[in-house]
């Protein structure tokens, strides 16, 4: 579960805004564990490392500000922590939105500039 948690945590440091990880219907993600295998470190409350560990990045508000989600339903993990880590906020709503406004704009200055390559050749 070390990996698995080292892995997701770095990979959440760079991610671009409006991301979504989608850990749904994982469910050995989430599972009770510990951090050094032996019962010892747990984190409270019979919640897995993980999950700790996310709540904990969501809980500075950074990535929920600009729109990060991570979807777990199915997994092990808390109903309240799924509930956060969706993110469902109106600011992180807004960030989704604005960078769907972002992409569209990007395409759509992409097709010009094709065509006006096209009419160069």
């Amino acid at each position: 579960n070390q990996g698995c948690v080292d892995h997701v945590l770095a990979f959440l440091e760079s991610v671009p805004p409006a991301f979504t990880l989608d850990l749904r219907n994982c469910a050995a993600i989430g599972q009770s564990d510990d951090d050094d295998g032996n019962g010892n470190g747990s984190p409270p409350n019979g919640s897995s490392v993980l999950e700790a560990e996310l709540l904990a990045i969501f809980s500075d508000n950074a990535l929920g500000a600009v729109g990060v989600r991570v979807l777990c339903e199915g997994t092990s993990f808390s109903e309240a922590a799924v509930a956060t880590l969706a993110n469902d906020t109106t600011e992180a709503n807004a960030a989704i939105e604005e960078r769907k406004v972002a992409v569209e704009e990007t395409k759509q200055m992409s097709a010009c500039y094709d065509q006006s390559q096209a009419q160069i050749e």
